[in-house]
């Protein structure tokens, strides 16, 4: 995954940079003044880095429910780790049938 991780930085370092200097501006409330940057960078390494498309696409469903999860549970996102497990395990399946 450390690879993926490089190829995002490298292909899309001006969303990154766009999204981290609104972080640092929006500390307290960076989740609802930085969504337009969190989707540049989202789509940016989409359209980019093929692998990632490839497990937003094969984990679909158990993204939504791992997101579904932290939003009912955003005080105490611990409660999430059975969905997280099932993210992690799904994504590296997706990435061993991606590489082949």
């Amino acid at each position: 995954m450390d690879d993926t991780f490089q190829q995002v930085q490298q292909k899309c370092a001006e969303q990154l940079k766009a999204l981290g200097e609104c972080i640092e501006k929006n500390q307290s409330d960076y989740n609802v003044k930085c969504v337009a940057q969190r989707q540049a960078v989202t789509t940016c390494a989409e359209n980019n880095v093929p692998i990632l498309k490839h497990i937003k696409t094969t984990c679909f469903d158990i993204i939504n429910k791992y997101e579904a999860c932290l939003d009912k549970n955003s005080q105490n996102p611990q409660i999430c780790m059975p969905e997280l497990k099932q993210l992690s395990e799904c994504s590296d399946s997706a990435r061993k049938s991606f590489l082949g």
